[in-house]
C-alpha cells in the first residue's frame, strides 16, 4: 500500500484498537490487525460470514466489513473483515482483518462503517 491509502489505513486501525481496548473488561489488543495472509483467515477458509456494512469514502471508493469465522455459525473463532472496491463494486480487495485472538475465547462481531462529518472512514 502507498501513500494516500495508507494514511486512510492508520486511522481505521487506530480506531478498531481503540474501541477493543475500551470495551474490555480486561484490554487486550487484538493479536492481529493486518491484511488477510493467515490460513485461518483467507476465503477458502470461511465457513460462515454475516452481519456486513458499506460505506463511501469522498470520491466514490467503496467499503465494506462483515464478520467470519472458520466455523458455521457464530462464535469464538469470528473475526471481521474489512474490503475496499475503485470500481463502483465490480472487483474488490480484501485489505484488512481483525482477530482478537484467533481460536477463542474472545470473538469479532457486528462490526461498522461510518464515514465522519470530515470525510474520515472509521471502522468500529
Amino acid at each position: 500500500m502507498k501513500g494516500k491509502n495508507m494514511r486512510l489505513f492508520a486511522p481505521l486501525i487506530l480506531t478498531f484498537v481503540g474501541a477493543v481496548l475500551t470495551t474490555q473488561a480486561d484490554p487486550v489488543p487484538p493479536q492481529y490487525v493486518g491484511p488477510p495472509q493467515l490460513p485461518q483467515h483467507a476465503v477458502t477458509n470461511r465457513a460462515h460470514v454475516g452481519i456486513s456494512s458499506i460505506a463511501v469514502s469522498p470520491g466514490g471508493r467503496l467499503w465494506a466489513t462483515w464478520y467470519a469465522g472458520i466455523t458455521p455459525h457464530e462464535d469464538e473463532n469470528n473475526y471481521i473483515v474489512l474490503s475496499t472496491s475503485a470500481d463502483n463494486g465490480k472487483t474488490w480487495k480484501e485489505v484488512l482483518v481483525a482477530d482478537p485472538d484467533a481460536g477463542g475465547p474472545r470473538r469479532t462481531f457486528d462490526p461498522e462503517l461510518w464515514m465522519a462529518p470530515d470525510g474520515t472512514l472509521r471502522w468500529t
